[in-house]
């Protein structure tokens, strides 16, 4: 690899190395909430039958439309998992289908056509009340599901209600990742990518700090009230009502974890330092604060302490945030550790089935073209192109992409 395209992947790796939060951001969509059009009380008898007309036929398509979801649910070494297991398709707090894993670690869920839960694609039977179904994820109720069914058709409305929904493992003694379904599904056979399970024991980290559960009421409510001030960006605000709880609770762990966000926000890295290191202190099995230390570390180019950041966040939970893969390989992409770096690249690549950060195919192309892997090389950069295409590192990705392309065929040339 020559090394004006070594300069050319440094000036992309710098760009999404500042676009990290953004890449790791996990946005949801909002939903419409409005009720569908309904048919005008005095409309002739005529629309009427043209109304029943379509709905037969697309009570015709609601049969035969279905989507397959399939995949694997592995262990940490690559392994299928014990015999037993099961996958859950989960909308909400409901559970709407449960699957056996087969030995080689498979499954295959079938929603819509006649196996179609009734929660996900109605009945004839059932009445518009979205209260029938017992979970209605658009919040939209309908005169009558036969004739308007939102205007779409099953498959379409199948995959509108599966967003938001979710796929997991169910084994005794074992913690799962978990698949979000966001749409884009096709009828007929979807790959969904793979599930991996822990066992318990390597799933130490909690989420929700266990030490700021016996916050007091009134600390309690300051950190709420903290938290809308923050979403709004009124940091002073928030600072205020959060010094207030931990005063109020000194113990307040999650407290010093927003206090360290809200500083780190001001660009008072220090404090945000502090109030992170505090935050741990107080519960060293809370992983947030372990994250937040490492984007600290990897903005400011402190490779090897984010190394060490993320080893330990990966020690308490390394299931629940791909992320912490992503910067374990960009930090010891920059201290050389190639084989490392190329491990939690592609873990970060297994547990992201929604590619939320792209970034990891820049860091798995860069491994591969130190190894004059060319083809692997073209791969990962047109990975990233397809996920990323407006990046504002693109167009030097793709100035990239072109000079690998014709270098490997100008190799193949003079090989022959």
């Amino acid at each position: 690899m020559k090394s004006s395209q070594d300069c050319i992947f440094a000036l992309a790796l710098t760009l999404m190395l500042f676009c990290l939060p953004c890449a790791a951001a996990q946005q949801q969509g909002s939903r419409d909430g409005s009720a569908p059009p309904t048919t005008a009380p005095g409309a002739p008898q005529v629309g009427q039958q043209t109304a029943s007309s379509s709905a037969q036929k697309s009570m015709q398509q609601r049969v035969q439309e279905s989507y397959v979801l399939f995949g694997d649910v592995l262990q940490e070494d690559g392994t299928p998992p014990p015999f037993g297991s099961k996958v859950e398709l989960t909308c909400g707090n409901s559970p709407l289908r449960v699957v056996p894993v087969d030995i080689k670690g498979h499954f295959m869920i079938e929603v819509g056509g006649s196996s179609r839960p009734s929660s996900l694609i109605p009945d004839a039977s059932q009445s518009g009340n979205s209260s029938s179904s017992g979970w209605n994820p658009l919040g939209r109720s309908s005169p009558d599901p036969e004739l308007s069914f939102f205007g779409q058709t099953a498959g379409s409305l199948a995959n509108t209600r599966l967003m938001g929904c979710d796929l997991r493992a169910q084994l005794p003694g074992y913690k799962s990742s978990i698949l979000l379904l966001n749409g884009g599904l096709f009828s007929g056979p979807n790959e969904v990518g793979t599930i991996f399970v822990y066992p318990n024991e390597r799933v130490r980290g909690v989420t929700v700090s266990v030490a700021s559960m016996l916050a007091p009421k009134s600390a309690r409510k300051s950190r709420e009230r903290a938290l809308k001030a923050f979403r709004k960006e009124k940091f002073d605000e928030a600072e205020e009502l959060l010094n207030a709880a931990i005063k109020d609770y000194a113990n307040y762990s999650e407290a010093w974890f927003d206090l360290g966000r809200v500083s780190q926000k001001q660009g008072r890295n220090q404090a945000a330092r502090d109030a992170y290191a505090k935050s741990i202190e107080i519960d060293k099995l809370f992983v947030s604060p372990y994250i937040e230390l490492a984007w600290l570390s990897l903005s400011e180019l402190k490779w090897q302490e984010a190394a060490d950041l993320t080893e330990r966040a990966l020690a308490l939970d390394p299931i629940s945030f791909p992320e912490i893969y992503y910067m374990n390989a960009l930090a010891n992409l920059e201290l050389n550790r190639l084989d490392i770096a190329e491990k939690s690249a592609r873990q970060e690549q297994r547990l992201d089935s929604h590619h939320r950060i792209p970034q990891v195919s820049l860091i798995l192309a860069t491994i591969l073209s130190k190894r004059n892997d060319a083809q692997g090389t073209i791969n990962q950069l047109q990975d990233y192109l397809k996920y990323a295409p407006n990046a504002k590192d693109a167009p030097a990705v793709r100035s990239v992409l072109d000079q690998v392309v014709k270098d490997a065929k100008n190799n193949v040339a003079k090989n022959r």
